[in-house]
């Protein structure tokens, strides 16, 4: 739905509401989030943590989930603070983590996954 130009804009300006960026860079992080819940759904990486004591259900945020058509039961989202959410990554030992952040947690996450990490950094720095 991210790709669908209403869908876009809406959003693009809900993040200029909270961020100061320009209307062409909080685009672009609509097109990247999309271009990310397309390849997190295919690859099916949350398979692996249905079964895990600590995976948390909820809903996507803004009631978009359903729309998609993937069912709401297949994506895990886990809000924590960084140590809590380091403490489940190394536990759950994914295949690969993406992550967009600060470069010294970056390089703490590649310590602590053995470099099972790609880095999102939306060419800015």
């Amino acid at each position: 739905m991210f790709s669908q130009p209403e869908v876009s804009d809406f959003f693009a300006k809900l993040i200029q509401r909270v961020s100061p960026k320009s209307y062409q860079q909080a685009l672009r992080e609509v097109y990247v989030t999309g271009k990310f819940l397309e390849n997190f759904s295919r690859d099916q990486v949350v398979r692996s943590t249905w079964e895990s004591s600590w995976a948390t259900k909820s809903w996507f945020p803004m009631a978009i989930w359903p729309y998609s058509g993937t069912p709401v039961e297949d994506v895990d989202f886990i809000n924590s603070d960084g140590m809590m959410m380091n403490n489940l990554l190394q536990e759950a030992n994914p295949r690969m983590t993406l992550f967009t952040g600060s470069s010294k947690i970056v390089d703490k996450l590649a310590y602590d996954l053995n470099g099972r990490i790609k880095v999102e950094d939306a060419g800015f720095d």
